[in-house]
């Protein structure tokens, strides 16, 4: 196992010691199998996790009030897990198929703080942020990236 950095404390999340962690993982769910994480070198045993769409809430033991939680406000987290850094999101000149239908290419990657938004430019432009269940594959070797039909219906902006 290695000791990663799994996000950092943004604020506390209600009354009971509970503070929002913007993630370092693509994949969400990884935080529910966290148990043990390491603020400021002090370990924590984790009591729970909520994932949201950005972000995730954590509870820890000794971590009992806002206030509490607040001093841990921007700190990094980290905790000891199999997996690696995800690599950030590298689709620039990929070709982009939503199922079979090929839509066009990404021509820019953007994060405004949440989320990566990809650029597409073809017969429609197109930005799209990257969420979970939204690309499906992806071929290094053809430079192609697959995406899930209704996920892309339901966050596709179009530029046009």
């Amino acid at each position: 196992m290695e000791r990663i950095k799994i996000g950092t404390i943004t604020k506390p999340q209600a009354l009971k010691g509970e503070f929002r962690v913007k993630p370092a993982l693509l994949n969400l769910k990884e935080y529910k199998k966290i148990n043990k994480v390491f603020i400021s070198n002090n370990e924590y045993n984790v009591e729970s996790v909520s994932l949201r769409d950005t972000f995730v809430i954590l509870k820890v033991e000794s971590i009992n009030s806002c206030e509490q939680a607040e001093l841990l406000r921007n700190k990094e987290i980290f905790a000891d897990m199999d997996i690696k850094f995800e690599e950030p999101l590298d689709l620039k000149g990929y070709t982009v198929f939503v199922e079979n239908e090929e839509i066009g290419e990404v021509v820019d990657i953007n994060n405004y703080g949440s989320k990566d938004i990809l650029s597409i430019s073809g017969k429609h432009s197109t930005m799209l942020p990257v969420i979970d269940g939204l690309i499906t594959k992806v071929f290094d070797d053809k430079k192609q990236v697959v995406l899930d039909a209704k996920i892309f219906e339901q966050v596709a902006v179009y530029e046009d």
